[in-house]
């Protein structure tokens, strides 16, 4: 048999949220978090020490003895304090570190909940039911810039967004403990509200369920509605750390459930996050692969007579991203959430990873011919997209790597002085759109793949950056130039080169007063005025003249006066600050 958590990994990674999990208590322990029934207990202690009165028995019993009822924690606090300010203020300090505390690492998230974060930010969970009445779960998706829908009283439930909907859902059954109405006493967590009953019934019956840090003993509303579940869609896995409760053992027995046994939350949850993770590493390219496309196309380049075998090779790996982009993974027809927006990115970059490749390879060294095979490529992938309806960022990203081809062929051409790969690309190859042709750079502009917004949301970047995609692009392609032995910093010169280019063709065949503007338009202010690439192109044109490769390959029809002239407007829009 497959090991439990193996097993689990797995189906997490090919069932994205699809399972829900179940905490309890043990999952905030390890951070110093007072259950409800602790914090009852304590204020009945409390309360008999005010009392001036010894507790002879267990303090539950010394308070039914005394007030004729069992203990209701609503009840203690409203006969401690008369306020809602003074209740919350006692509360507190049973819930939120003090700086002694915060050295220690006591009630902060622990590394299971920021192991859970992880699982929800790259979309794996997205439904929680947990007992606990702390935060530390809301920090942690915090700190991971995700806002989670929480559900705490019955009203809630009423206006709550569907879970369908939420990017993370938390279901409190017990409550808050910001709220009075939390469930402590038996009494209190025997039945629920038909409104919460309804809501368990329906993530039990259409969810895998992980349960973690629970007993199943004092919530018997909540192991009530586990007996209730029919529906075995999905798989229970139980994770145990020493022994378990009759009571969980014999929900375990009625659910078939795999035990993942003598370890800690956050030992479970951080395995959890590295397997996925390892998971959906290898849906990338293996490394071998890539070494091997590598080294055939640069032996495919060397003579004529492999011409035919590297069209072969291009036409392969072309399919195979047409055939990428027309999966159900990059379905349009959903809702649009950010962390799933990023990890399309991932797997657009992740298949696009091979043809990368070969076409810095082609570009550095290659001929007309391997251009024209760069740009045929490129073609096939924009028109075999479909006209499809559905939401608008998911559409537009489809186009994202034949924009990571054509940066990448340009700038590795550029590094080169084939400035005839950009005549092809940029200045003659035209594609299919809606029902006209039109240029190639039209469907590259940087803010119709990916908005400014989204893009500040891409790793690494941020949105109060002037062009987060132009910086998240340099991350990304500067590894791969690598290969031709290029630094980072010569790569950012070539990228602003391309850039500078890129915006100079788009005011040429657009002379509409705005250009994509690229981190050429701001690298100034970081460096030197005289390594701006603008003055570096005029020092090449002034030297060379006409013989420059970028006006003897014909771009803006051979003429420095054309040149000239669309520099000066591209100056203009620059100083405008005509960023995307």
């Amino acid at each position: 048999m497959i090991d439990p958590i193996l097993s689990l990994s797995f189906n997490i990674f090919n069932n994205k949220g699809t399972y829900a999990l179940l905490l309890g208590s043990g999952i905030s322990r390890s951070a110093g978090i007072a259950t409800g029934w602790e914090i009852l207990i304590d204020l009945i202690n409390k309360i008999a020490e005010l009392s001036k009165e010894t507790i002879d028995t267990t303090p539950e019993d010394w308070y039914l003895n005394k007030f004729n009822k069992d203990p209701n924690y609503s009840d203690l606090l409203e006969m401690t304090f008369r306020t809602t300010t003074e209740r919350n203020t006692f509360l507190r300090k049973y819930f939120e570190p003090t700086e002694d505390e915060l050295e220690q690492g006591l009630k902060t998230p622990t590394k299971a909940h920021n192991a859970i974060a992880k699982l929800v930010r790259y979309g794996f969970i997205k439904t929680i039911i947990t007992t606990n009445f702390d935060r530390l779960l809301e920090k942690a998706l915090e700190n991971e810039n995700i806002i989670p829908n929480i559900i705490s009283t019955d009203d809630n439930i009423k206006g709550a967004l569907p879970i369908i909907h939420s990017n993370c859902t938390i279901i409190k059954v017990n409550g808050d403990y910001t709220d009075t109405r939390i469930r402590n006493t038996f009494h209190e967590l025997e039945n629920y509200a038909p409104e919460l009953t309804n809501l368990l019934d329906r993530v039990f019956d259409e969810f895998g369920l992980i349960v973690c840090g629970w007993s199943a003993e004092w919530d018997i509303g909540l192991k009530k509605a586990m007996e209730r579940r029919s529906n075995r869609r999905f798989s229970t896995y139980w994770v145990i750390k020493d022994t378990i409760s009759n009571s969980a053992e014999a929900l375990i027995r009625q659910f078939s459930a795999d035990i993942i046994g003598n370890t800690t939350a956050d030992n479970f949850f951080s395995n959890l996050v590295e397997n996925v993770i390892a998971i959906q590493d290898t849906e990338k390219p293996h490394p071998i692969s890539v070494k091997s496309a590598i080294a055939s196309t640069k032996r495919y380049l060397s003579e004529e007579k492999f011409n035919i075998i590297y069209k072969d090779l291009v036409i392969y790996e072309t399919k195979k991203i047409i055939e990428f982009l027309s999966s159900d993974i990059l379905n349009t027809q959903t809702h649009y959430e950010i962390n799933e927006f990023i990890k399309r990115i991932k797997y657009c970059e992740a298949n696009s990873e091979i043809l990368l490749n070969i076409f810095i390879i082609s570009a550095y060294w290659g001929n007309s011919f391997h251009f024209q095979c760069i740009s045929e490529s490129i073609s096939a992938i924009l028109n075999a997209l479909p006209n499809e309806g559905g939401v608008g960022p998911y559409i537009d990203l489809k186009r994202y790597p034949t924009f990571l081809l054509t940066y990448a062929a340009s700038i590795a051409a550029l590094a080169n002085n084939k400035y005839s790969l950009l005549k092809i690309l940029l200045d003659d190859t035209y594609v299919k759109h809606r029902d006209s042709r039109i240029p190639l750079i039209e469907l590259l502009l940087p803010h119709t793949i990916i908005e400014k917004e989204n893009a500040g949301y891409l790793p690494g970047m941020n949105p109060n950056m002037y062009t987060p995609l132009s910086e998240y692009i340099t991350s990304i392609l500067s590894p791969f130039f690598m290969e031709l032995m290029i630094s980072n910093y010569k790569f950012d010169e070539l990228f602003d080169r391309f850039e500078y280019l890129f915006a100079l063709i788009y005011l040429d065949k657009n002379d509409m007063g705005w250009a994509p503007v690229g981190m050429f338009g701001w690298r100034g202010k970081r460096y030197n005025s005289n390594n701006q690439i603008a003055i570096l192109l005029n020092t090449e044109i002034d030297n060379l003249g006409d013989s420059h490769p970028l006006l003897s390959n014909h771009l803006f029809n051979g003429s420095t006066e054309m040149l000239k002239g669309l520099q000066n407007k591209l100056e203009v829009i620059v100083s405008r600050r005509g960023m995307y």
